[in-house]
């Protein structure tokens, strides 16, 4: 579940950026628009319609990055070697 939050989200953030640097926001204002159930008047270019398809596209791939490169052969329960967990804070 993280996995998938987190490219969901990475994603978004991703596009938003870019919708920034090419359209001017417009796409992140239109999706805003719709999700808080706005009216909007306003007609959004295709290079917006671009970012909006891509973030399905770039969330399934940054999924499948965390879960087959990066997540390969990690253990969170596994302990570093050569860590110690002797720790004397405060005691002489």
């Amino acid at each position: 579940m993280l996995i998938l939050s987190t490219s969901v989200l990475g994603a978004a953030l991703i596009l938003v950026s870019v919708d920034y640097f090419v359209d001017s926001s417009r796409a992140a204002a239109y999706v805003y628009d719709r999700l808080a159930a706005h009216f909007s008047t306003s007609a959004v270019c295709w290079y917006s319609w671009a970012v909006i398809g891509a973030w399905p596209l770039l969330a399934t791939a940054t999924a499948l990055v965390q879960f087959c490169i990066t997540g390969a052969k990690f253990d969170h329960r596994e302990k570093p070697q050569g860590t110690s967990c002797q720790c004397h804070i405060g005691r002489d």
